[in-house]
C-alpha cells in the first residue's frame, strides 16, 4: 500500500512541477513579446521636398524608438513613384543617405535632379553625420 501511494504522490508532484514550469515558460515567453513591442519604432516626417524635374523625392524622417533611445534624424531618397516601407520595427533604411543623432532641424534644397543640398541647423545633432554622399545617380551635399 505505501508502495502504490508513494507513487500517486510522485506522479502528482512531478505533474504539478510540469505544469509550473510550462507556466513560467509561457509567461517568460509573453514578456519576451512584450519587450520586442517595446522596442518598437516610429517615424514621423519631418519634412519633404521633390526634385526639380519631380522624378525624386527627399524626405527628412524622425526616428523614435521609445523613452529609453534618443531620436534619430535621417535624411531619405526615392523614386517619386515609390513609397518608404517601415521594417518589422517599424524603421524605414530604404534610400537613407544622411543620419544624426538628435532631432535637429534640417532643410533640403535640389539645386538640379542630380544634386541635393541638405543644410543641418546643428541646435540639436548630437553626433557627427554619416553621410553615404550618393544615391543612384543624385549627389548628396551636406551643409553645417
Amino acid at each position: 500500500m505505501r508502495a502504490s501511494r508513494r507513487k500517486a504522490i510522485l506522479a502528482i508532484g512531478t505533474l504539478a512541477l510540469l505544469l509550473v514550469v510550462a507556466f513560467l515558460l509561457f509567461r517568460a515567453r509573453a514578456d519576451f513579446k512584450a519587450i520586442d513591442a517595446m522596442a518598437e519604432c516610429s517615424e514621423s516626417d519631418a519634412g519633404r521636398t521633390a526634385s526639380p524635374s519631380k522624378a525624386y523625392v527627399a524626405t527628412v524622417f524622425v526616428r523614435n524608438c521609445g523613452a529609453t533611445t534618443g531620436y534619430v534624424t535621417h535624411v531619405n531618397l526615392r523614386g517619386a513613384g515609390d513609397a518608404f516601407i517601415p521594417d518589422g520595427h517599424g524603421v524605414i533604411r530604404a534610400g537613407e543617405v544622411i543620419s544624426m543623432d538628435g532631432n535637429p532641424r534640417v532643410a533640403l534644397n535640389w539645386t538640379d535632379d542630380a544634386d541635393l543640398e541638405v543644410v543641418v541647423f546643428s541646435r540639436d545633432r548630437r553626433s557627427p553625420i554619416n553621410n553615404s554622399g550618393l544615391w543612384n545617380s543624385v549627389h548628396v551635399r551636406v551643409k553645417e
